[in-house]
């Protein structure tokens, strides 16, 4: 939380000798709205076969070329990460024998891919799909401001005006008088907001893979 720490000046000189200072903490919240900049895209790549090596190599060779497709669509390798790269035995059981018997094994690695351009990530899902087929599991999305600077700053302008505003409600009410600030600590947090859909009627449906940005709440709190 944001703090903002004002000192009051006494009016009674009697009492100043006996306090040297008095001091009113006030809370306070500024919000703004934001666009997303960029978009984190959530996907795992498996790999099935009769023994583990195959199947992590089954696994591997889908995964390098989403590797190689991401570089042709310009996604930096910063902007890359694997994760949970595992494998395991698959069973099914067996009526007859009443066992459980080993039918392969799974190879998984997971992806988590920011995509800055955010008018072409839905065509690069439907890429990266195409690409792997039954071998791709998208596993979600997340809307993400990269750039906070602006938003922040007027989050900020709307949280020192409120804090201000109480102070001297304060103030007022005690009839005392607001000298300077003597701390201030801040704190920010960015929020998704549910997007509203608006729907239109259209001669054809459109097949392909579309991301809605929506906006997210950018606060920052003082106390």
């Amino acid at each position: 939380s944001l703090a903002l720490l004002l000192s009051i000046a006494n009016l009674s000189s009697s009492v100043a000798e006996e306090i040297t200072s008095r001091s009113i903490t006030v809370s306070a919240i500024g919000t703004e709205e934001a666009t997303p900049d960029a978009i984190k895209l959530m996907f795992s790549v498996t790999g099935k076969a009769s023994t583990n090596k195959v199947a992590l190599a089954n696994s591997n060779k889908v995964a390098n070329s989403v590797r190689v497709l991401l570089k042709k669509e310009l996604i930096a390798s910063n902007d890359i990460n694997s994760s949970n790269l595992y494998t395991s035995p698959e069973y099914k059981y067996d009526e007859k024998s009443k066992e459980s018997k080993l039918t392969g094994y799974t190879a998984n690695q997971n992806f988590t891919i920011t995509l800055r351009n955010v008018s072409k990530s839905g065509e690069l899902v439907d890429k990266i799909v195409d690409l792997g087929k039954e071998s791709i599991m998208i596993s979600g999305i997340q809307p993400i401001v990269l750039d906070k600077s602006a938003t922040v700053k007027k989050a900020r302008v709307l949280a020192v005006k409120e804090a201000r505003e109480k102070a001297d409600h304060y103030a007022q009410l005690l009839n005392v008088s607001i000298d300077k600030v003597l701390t201030l600590s801040e704190s920010s947090n960015s929020y998704p907001i549910m997007p509203v859909y608006r729907s239109e009627a259209v001669a054809s449906f459109d097949q392909s893979t579309n991301l809605d940005l929506g906006v997210q709440e950018i606060t920052v709190s003082i106390t």
